[in-house]
């Protein structure tokens, strides 16, 4: 075992055994950016075309899979047409989307020009830190606003509905699995 890793023993009358202790390690999930839609257009009776803008991410994370949904409504709603559940199952389409690397908070503050956050009009410590942080904020603002742009949605295509059934369509993220990603021959 390494210095920083000491090992847990567990005893019983019979033997001694040495185990790991175990790892528990977990990240924020991607998430949608403020005011993002997702924008659904009815191609046919049983196709709907999906539109939004990526989802928020950690730096580094290049890759994130979607998760769309579209469940069937099976309770009517006041002033809805009546709903069936006859036949009617949920529809689930998975995409894994290679987005633009973002940079880590280290790389952002390497780019950013401090001298304004030491010049002289910020006399305190604490007006230097809140100084450095909003500029930070807007470091990684910058980097959401290309995904904003409407060169950078995503758009994919919900087929095997049924007609005449109303759906509640969903959207949802996560990092991919080794298993979800796709293969790519070497260059």
């Amino acid at each position: 075992w390494s210095a920083w890793a000491t090992p847990l023993t567990i005893a019983d009358s019979h033997h001694q055994e040495l185990v790991p202790l175990p790892l528990s390690w977990s990240c924020a999930q991607p998430t949608p950016m403020p005011g993002s839609l997702l924008l659904c257009d009815s191609k046919d009776a049983m196709r709907l075309k999906l539109d939004w803008a990526p989802f928020d991410r950690l730096p580094d994370v290049c890759a994130i899979e979607y998760i769309l949904r579209a469940t069937p409504r099976f309770s009517e709603c006041e002033g809805d047409a009546p709903v069936s559940a006859e036949g009617a199952a949920m529809v689930e389409k998975f995409v894994v989307v290679r987005h633009q690397r973002r940079k880590s908070e280290d790389e952002l503050l390497q780019e950013i020009d401090l001298s304004e956050v030491f010049s002289s009009e910020l006399k305190t410590e604490e007006a230097q830190i809140a100084k450095a942080l909003q500029l930070l904020r807007e470091a990684k603002e910058r980097q959401r606003e290309s995904d904003r742009t409407s060169e950078a949605f995503i758009g994919a295509e919900l087929g095997g509905l049924l007609p005449s059934t109303q759906y509640k369509v969903t959207l949802t993220a996560r990092y991919p699995t080794v298993a979800a990603m796709p293969l790519e021959a070497p260059a």
